[in-house]
């Protein structure tokens, strides 16, 4: 009976270190799972190219509302208007990041202002700069939604920009302009 004691003991501390040794190897692959700062890089990169294309189309048409060229304004609207489109589906289609999809949600989220401002306030500008009498009334007008817009975007860049250092800090990221 001893002998059958002694054996019921040790299979209890079979168990209990079966138990442990299978924890540490979940633990060890589940350590081995996280994302590089590399693929994080990657994929933040991803994203921001996205922002970067519709950003110079944006600049492109701030530049030609002070040239008062109406076929230069509309073709540069249409090209800001089409690049936003393309980035959100681009963003729209990408998998999320290491189990979750906050970072594609924000910068979505920051598209779609962008696509906001421009079907708004910068078509508001649009339509009165290619008015044939432009008045003081509609110079006034311009300037306050403009400034508008300027305010709207910086506010989503500027909370934008904090979540992206969040994630730079979380997978040990150097950010650069």
């Amino acid at each position: 009976m001893n002998s059958l004691n002694l054996h019921n003991g040790q299979s209890k501390n079979t168990k209990i270190m079966r138990k442990y040794f299978f924890l540490l190897i979940v633990i060890l692959f589940l350590g081995s799972c996280s994302p590089s700062p590399k693929q994080a890089s990657k994929y933040n990169n991803m994203l921001i190219r996205q922002q970067r294309k519709v950003i110079e189309k944006m600049d492109d048409l701030i530049k030609s509302f002070s040239l008062y060229n109406k076929k230069q304004m509309n073709q540069a609207y249409q090209d800001l208007e089409k690049t936003i489109d393309q980035a959100i589906d681009t963003v729209s289609n990408m998998k999320g990041f290491d189990g979750s999809t906050e970072y594609r949600d924000k910068t979505l989220e920051l598209l779609k202002l962008y696509k906001n401002v421009t079907e708004n306030e910068f078509h508001t500008v649009l339509n009165l700069l290619s008015k044939k009498e432009y008045t003081n009334s509609d110079a006034k007008i311009v300037s306050e939604t403009m400034l508008q817009a300027r305010n709207r975007l910086s506010k989503a860049n500027k909370a934008f920009e904090e979540y992206q250092k969040q994630f730079a800090k979380k997978y040990n990221l150097r950010l650069v302009d």
